[in-house]
């Protein structure tokens, strides 16, 4: 591993596909009862419903996979690298957030905290992950302007 990241944190990322398909389930259900009689429906409905949350868990998974594990073979470098960039900031940011501001995170670390509470779609976890590694960008960017000019 790149990281000290305890191994509870990595096993509940690889472990939210069993959540996933329970949320699918739900998510289905609904659908079946908002398309009543008309069927042929259901399958776009529900692709509607579910694409963004099943995306935003895939590229949490990637992300956290690519930035504390060796990547796959095949994968290219440039996958890799986006997936550090995007990723390293918000573990960095969450692990000093946890450890300066335990008042403010009781629950821990920003990501597993949020995978914790069931009332978070994963689009939102995404979000408020990637969120610190946004502001990290935006500040680079002040600063560059600041310095260039």
């Amino acid at each position: 591993a790149y990281l000290n990241v305890p191994a509870t944190w990595a096993k509940m990322i690889n472990e939210q596909g069993c959540n996933a398909a329970l949320e699918s389930v739900q998510a289905f259900n609904s659908v079946l009862d908002k398309c009543a009689d008309d069927l042929d429906k259901a399958p776009s409905m529900f692709s509607d419903v579910r694409v963004k949350d099943a995306h935003s868990l895939q590229e949490i998974e990637l992300c956290f996979s690519l930035t504390l594990y060796a990547a796959p073979k095949g994968m290219s470098w440039m996958t890799v690298l986006m997936a550090k960039i995007k990723f390293i900031p918000a573990l960095t940011f969450g692990m000093l957030a946890a450890k300066l501001l335990p008042f403010i995170f009781k629950a821990g670390f920003p990501l597993t905290a949020a995978l914790r509470d069931r009332r978070w779609k994963y689009s939102h976890v995404l979000i408020v992950t990637l969120l610190p590694a946004f502001l990290l960008s935006c500040l680079t960017a002040y600063m560059a302007t600041k310095f260039v000019a």
